[in-house]
């Protein structure tokens, strides 16, 4: 079962960046004259969904800690992105921040799509280094021989 809330944990984290880079496109074809901020505002808050489902899996799925920070760090990040451009008129500096949040958000959902399969229950990084065949150089046990 944790495989596949991992594998659809996954999946979730590249439909965020799909509405990520849908952002993106908005923004470069408003500054270069294709349409309006509009369209950019009104569809800015619907990756906040798929982040939301993400935690939820994480935390339901008990994905383990990196996923699960990664995916509450994600939702922080979104929430501070929203926050950002309210910030225009008083701290413009700070409003600034938007894009690079951006990046770092786009960071954060790549790191969590391009995240290792969950191990199975009960198979530990240790107890899959005792497993390991002798003739594996990585093994404990053929560098012990060696």
């Amino acid at each position: 079962m944790r495989l596949i809330v991992s594998r659809v944990h996954r999946g979730l984290a590249w439909v965020a960046m799909a509405g990520f880079v849908v952002q993106f496109y908005l923004v470069g074809a408003t500054l270069f004259g294709g349409t309006t901020f509009e369209l950019h505002r009104r569809l800015g808050y619907l990756p906040a969904v798929p982040v939301a489902l993400l935690l939820i899996l994480a935390l339901a799925g008990r994905l383990g800690r990196r996923p699960i920070g990664l995916s509450a760090l994600l939702l922080v990040l979104v929430v501070v992105q929203a926050l950002l451009p309210s910030f225009r008129a008083s701290v413009p500096w700070l409003a600034a921040l938007h894009p690079v949040n951006a990046l770092a958000l786009m960071g954060v959902t790549a790191a969590l799509g391009r995240a290792p399969r969950t191990a199975p229950q009960g198979l530990t990084s240790s107890s899959a280094c005792r497993a390991a065949p002798i003739d594996n150089p990585l093994s404990s046990e053929w560098v012990a021989r060696r």
